[in-house]
């Protein structure tokens, strides 16, 4: 009870500190919204905007892990303020910083919904479609892309979720995926999902823009990759 009660105060007070810095974006006052942003990161986290950025996704989520256990709450809160300053670099047109904040949102906000809803559908979440469209020009890392693949398969855009399956198959080379287990591993991760589809209804394929003809394609192809 204590512990959720902390965690409702940490989101009240963000919500505070959100609103004074979409104040001072609109009045263009970046330096104090990066100031604002920057103090909430460290209250939420313990680090500063510049050290988080310069830790790997990896090392980050660590830091919200306790006993193999990741803070969904946290990992949602540092996403949330991440997205903002995303915006905020957005709007100073930093290119490259927005991008930056934005990936590292985008894939927080992925890695906390994967750890609470691993095989549920879901319904889509405002904060990874509004950064997916951020981000969808981009090509993105890895990991990024396999938990999109995820993300369009529970929630039911499973056309989607075929076209982002074969688009790591095309473009990952083995040594973005590090070694030939990790294919291996992404060929299961495939064969999975066409089992699934396989056992989903007409009509929540018809749903999705996908026939039993394509699905069948795509596990022609698929085993393509296996040869």
């Amino acid at each position: 009870m204590a512990q959720r009660d902390y965690i409702l105060r940490m989101f009240e007070e963000m919500s505070r500190v959100l609103a004074q810095i979409i104040y001072h974006q609109q009045i263009k006052d970046y330096a104090a919204a990066h100031d604002l942003l920057d103090e909430q990161l460290k209250q939420t986290l313990g680090m500063s905007s510049d050290f988080l950025h310069s830790l790997s996704d990896e090392t980050l989520l660590a830091m919200l892990t306790t006993l193999d256990t990741l803070n969904v709450e946290k990992c949602w809160l540092v996403a949330t303020l991440l997205k903002a300053e995303g915006d905020l670099f957005a709007d100073e047109k930093d290119e490259d910083r927005s991008y930056y904040s934005y990936l590292k949102a985008c894939n927080l906000f992925l890695e906390a919904l994967h750890e609470q809803h691993l095989n549920k559908e879901i319904e889509p979440v405002p904060e990874i479609e509004e950064l997916y469209e951020k981000l969808n020009e981009y090509e993105l890392p890895l990991r990024t892309r396999q938990l999109l693949f995820w993300y369009f398969e529970y929630t039911g855009r499973y056309n989607q979720a075929v076209d982002l399956l074969f688009e790591i198959l095309e473009s990952a080379s083995t040594d973005e995926l590090g070694n030939i287990e990790e294919l291996e591993e992404i060929l299961e991760e495939g064969e999975a999902f066409y089992t699934r589809l396989l056992g989903k209804s007409d009509a929540s394929l018809e749903i999705a823009h996908l026939s039993r003809d394509e699905i069948s394609e795509g596990v022609t192809r698929l085993h393509q990759f296996s040869l």
